[in-house]
């Protein structure tokens, strides 16, 4: 019920944007693409975005299992989100149509979070009614991981987890798209 479930969950027929952590490729796409040209953030995206463009083929072994880390602490969340974030902004500059909707949605949430928080020196009415979606919201987001993990504590931990990831996401992402 977050970003990852908008994009993760899709079926990749036709074109798969492999992560560094996943991915395999051969010489001959490396030498062709001059590699990876991004310094840190999002250079597994901008380089498939131009593996694509080079007329590669690139698919998902749905099969295939890796196993890589995630970051253990939720400031560490925190910041490898933003991270993420900053990194679509850049891919974004370089590969204008590669920003969609659904990468605007964490800066969105942030915005309407604060701007709920604003609402409060106009309308009570309104910063409840803004509070009241938002407890909507973070409510499914336990009763999903409720449904699906079977254990209160995971589902508990998911909603911070959510909060950090689209607050994360959306502060990296709105930082990056301002500068420069």
């Amino acid at each position: 019920l977050t970003t990852g479930g908008i994009r993760g969950g899709q079926k990749h027929i036709g074109w798969f944007q492999p992560r560094s952590f996943n991915m395999g490729i051969s010489r001959e796409v490396f030498e062709r693409t001059g590699g990876f040209q991004f310094d840190r953030y999002a250079e597994d995206i901008e380089f498939s975005i131009r593996m694509k463009e080079a007329g590669f083929k690139v698919g998902l072994i749905a099969e295939a299992f890796v196993y890589h880390k995630r970051r253990a602490t939720f400031q560490e969340f925190y910041q490898q989100v933003s991270n993420f974030g900053k990194g679509r902004a850049l891919v974004g500059k370089r590969h204008p149509s590669e920003v969609k909707l659904t990468h605007w949605f964490p800066t969105l949430f942030t915005m309407g979070m604060f701007g709920t928080l604003l609402v409060l020196l106009v309308s009570k009415i309104l910063f409840m009614m803004g509070m009241v979606a938002y407890g909507i919201y973070f409510s499914a987001i336990f009763i999903h991981a409720w449904s699906i993990n079977k254990n209160g504590w995971v589902a508990l931990l998911s909603i911070p987890s959510a909060f950090l990831q689209l607050t994360g996401y959306g502060m990296g992402f709105l930082k990056e798209k301002t500068s420069r």
